[in-house]
């Protein structure tokens, strides 16, 4: 009986290690179309949503590394790099677990390259920021913005949920590079 529940972990085990394959191999084909068309000079919009109390940054966003803010308020409960549940497989970006509702916000200007959903990642939105830097934003209850809007830094574009599969509601936030996986807290100011 022992041993029939051990194959059976090791079989839950490799059953989601191949699920998470899938979903980050589903993210990979995703931003390598987003890629193709090249984002030129960008320029912000002025919406009145921006958050007043959000640091000004200025430039482009690889002159912003250890400054950007972090894009909603809560714990870190998955850090990059560390091991996911399966173990060889690590997290390419942090979660960060919060209340249902809260809001999310960019954490620089650019415009929305897709806002959809996206199997293990739910209510995903993905933002380009010149340069080939992309920031991810994932397992959204809600989306406030659409493919093709410009969106300032501190700007509200989608609300905490559970979409997609996580263990708690929170946030799956991601900083690509030419579609290469960056440390978060790399970039982004702890406060």
């Amino acid at each position: 009986q022992l041993l029939a529940q051990v194959n059976q972990r090791v079989r839950d085990q490799s059953q989601e290690k191949d699920r998470l394959l899938r979903d980050e191999q589903r993210l990979v084909r995703l931003l390598k179309e987003l890629r193709s068309p090249k984002v030129g000079t960008l320029r912000p919009s002025r919406d009145s949503t921006s958050q007043e109390a959000f640091p000004t940054l200025d430039g482009r966003f690889t002159d912003n590394k250890g400054r950007l803010p972090l894009p909603v308020q809560g714990t870190i409960a998955a850090r990059y790099g560390a091991p996911r549940n399966t173990g060889d497989l690590r997290w390419r970006g942090i979660f960060l677990a919060a209340p249902e509702g809260r809001n999310v916000v960019s954490v620089f200007r650019g415009r929305v390259a897709y806002a959809d959903w996206l199997r293990g990642f739910g209510l995903l939105m993905v933002l380009e920021h010149g340069d080939g830097y992309m920031t991810l934003y994932g397992h959204n209850q809600s989306l406030y913005k659409e493919a093709g809007d410009w969106v300032d830094a501190g700007q509200t574009i989608a609300s905490i949920g559970s979409t997609g599969g996580p263990p708690e509601p929170g946030l799956y936030f991601e900083i690509r590079h030419d579609g290469e996986p960056r440390n978060p807290l790399d970039w982004c100011k702890i406060r």
